[in-house]
């Protein structure tokens, strides 16, 4: 068997923010690897890190918001999700981006983990939420930027929508798998 290397952290040798507002901030780096060669000018987007929501309905109804992305210019089908700043508690904020996003209000969450997107060049987690029983508290309030549709789909069907690549987007498959393995521990029925 081949002994595991363990791999070394890069050494910063400088950082500076180089854009930053509200929605982005990029953060250029000079960046020292193991091996001793310098990148000078390594780039980093320092995206808000997000709470997402796999929301059950009593029917077995999985909540999806539907909305346009500009970044790959499609509409989408995502689970609830909102973004957080630091000192904000990832629970209350899965809590109301679904409220705010679909209406619908969850009595407890389950932490079903965290993930990272795209560690290569974004510092963002996501923290993925489970909420069972959901009930629907009245109409949705988007922010201004968003236009959502909300959509129900049936718990069962959710792979279905995977495979087909009704549902692509890497953060809401995640949160669906881990959601999925979580309730077939509870209930091998699925």
């Amino acid at each position: 068997m081949k002994k595991h290397m363990v791999t070394k952290r890069w050494k910063i040798l400088n950082s500076e923010v180089v854009f930053n507002n509200d929605w982005y901030r990029l953060r250029k780096d000079i960046v020292q690897l193991p091996s001793g060669v310098v990148i000078n000018d390594y780039f980093v987007s320092e995206l808000k890190s997000v709470a997402m929501i796999f929301a059950i309905t009593p029917e077995r109804q999985v909540i999806f918001v539907r909305q346009y992305r500009h970044g790959v210019k499609q509409v989408l089908l995502e689970l609830p999700a909102g973004t957080y700043n630091n000192g904000d508690v990832p629970e209350k904020v899965a809590s109301r981006e679904l409220f705010e996003e679909t209406g619908y209000k969850a009595p407890e969450l389950i932490f079903l983990g965290r993930v990272v997107g795209y560690p290569t060049k974004d510092s963002h987690h996501i923290d993925l939420f489970l909420a069972k029983a959901v009930k629907y508290c009245g109409a949705n309030y988007p922010e201004e930027t968003e236009d959502i549709e909300v959509v129900l789909i049936p718990l069962r069907r959710l792979l279905n929508f995977i495979s087909r690549g009704d549902i692509m987007v890497s953060g809401t498959i995640s949160c669906i798998i881990k959601a999925l393995l979580h309730l077939k521990k509870i209930n091998s029925k699925m």
